[in-house]
């Protein structure tokens, strides 16, 4: 159980200029999520993306919460994390999956929260051999920390890397305001980008898109119910993003269905996936069975 409490900031992912102080938090290593009340995370507009969440208690008793995503400060520390929505009687926790993105660990002795230690990428720089050889970096006008953090919680084994800032001479070099984020290295599945606050000189273009190969209907309405919000539904699973970023998101089911050796049936779920914004499986199936 928790160990002391600590005080916490919670901002809106979408827009940071949202937040709320939650105080007396637990830090509670035996508790996976963070629990914030219901009434503080509406205040700023956080939305839930899962609703009726089974948990299992302490004393065995199952309940249902709805969960979302927010940003959380504490004592220097930062992460995006899912939260769940606590109700009336529901103790505030700090959980262990927070303290994991904070790079934190518990000093109980002292009663606080110090850094893990220098193994983690966001305190520590990279072995050469762990760098990954390839980033794609991405050129924002302002919104670089803003899309990071809209971004991560859409995708599985995502995090904010690091986060640099424009110092005096960054800042009289490119017309940046001092302090203002530079750069943010984020990984989405494992993948790392780097976003650029480089200001109104470039736009994205179609010329540009990232493919999402997914294996489920629901994975495909996630993703794009989350990804056209504020943005736009193009064609045959592209869609532009709140930031004018092109993305496809793709069922892999469409590859195998494409692939096959009769002609007719490859035609046929070509003809159903152009008549497409979203891509819906069970209309590509029912045009490859010829139904």
């Amino acid at each position: 159980m928790g160990t002391f409490r600590v005080n916490c900031t919670i901002q809106n992912i979408v827009s940071s200029a949202k937040s709320t102080m939650v105080r007396q938090l637990v830090v509670d290593t035996g508790s996976e999520f963070t629990w914030i009340p219901r009434e503080e995370l509406e205040r700023i507009g956080v939305t839930v993306k899962k609703k009726d969440v089974p948990f299992v208690m302490a004393n065995g008793v199952t309940i249902t919460r709805d969960v979302g995503y927010a940003i959380l400060k504490t004592n220097g520390f930062e992460t995006v994390d899912e939260v769940v929505f606590a109700q009336p009687g529901d103790m505030k926790l700090l959980g262990s999956r927070t303290l994991e993105g904070f790079g934190a660990v518990v000093d109980a002795r002292k009663k606080r929260l110090v850094a893990a230690g220098p193994q983690l990428a966001t305190v520590a720089p990279k072995e050469k051999s762990d760098m990954q050889k390839i980033v794609p970096c991405l050129w924002f006008d302002s919104q670089a920390e803003e899309a990071a953090n809209f971004y991560t919680p859409l995708f599985k084994n995502s995090k904010i890397m690091n986060v640099a800032r424009y110092d005096e001479a960054g800042a009289k070099a490119s017309g940046r305001p001092q302090g203002s984020v530079m750069t943010i290295t984020f990984q989405l599945d494992g993948q790392e980008f780097m976003a650029l606050n480089g200001g109104p000189v470039f736009k994205f273009t179609e010329a540009i898109s990232f493919v999402v190969n997914c294996e489920t209907q629901e994975e495909v309405d996630r993703l794009w119910n989350n990804l056209t919000e504020g943005g736009e539904e193009v064609q045959c699973g592209w869609l532009k993003d709140r930031f004018g970023l092109s993305w496809q998101i793709v069922p892999t089911v469409l590859d195998e269905m494409m692939s096959d050796p009769d002609p007719a049936k490859a035609l046929r779920v070509m003809q159903a996936m152009l008549q497409m914004k979203k891509i819906d499986i069970a209309g590509l199936r029912r045009a490859y069975e010829g139904r």
